[in-house]
């Protein structure tokens, strides 16, 4: 999750690179969508999901899933 604008770039490549989960908010269900596009446009998001999916993909990274 970032913040405003791009704040997020550097930590979505440094969490995708050391092998980390890297999940960002679909466009139709965020209120500002360029918070999530900057992470996804350094090509480092795994997973680009709407908010109840990104909430259940969390839930299963929990779990182990």
């Amino acid at each position: 999750l970032t913040g405003m604008g791009n704040d997020g770039e550097a930590g979505v490549k440094a969490v995708r690179e050391a092998g980390g989960l890297t999940l960002a908010e679909a466009e139709a269900t965020a209120v500002v969508y360029g918070m999530p596009l900057a992470a996804v446009e350094t090509g480092a998001v795994a997973e680009v999901l709407g908010l109840e999916a990104l909430a259940a993909r969390l839930a299963r990274f929990a779990r182990g899933e």
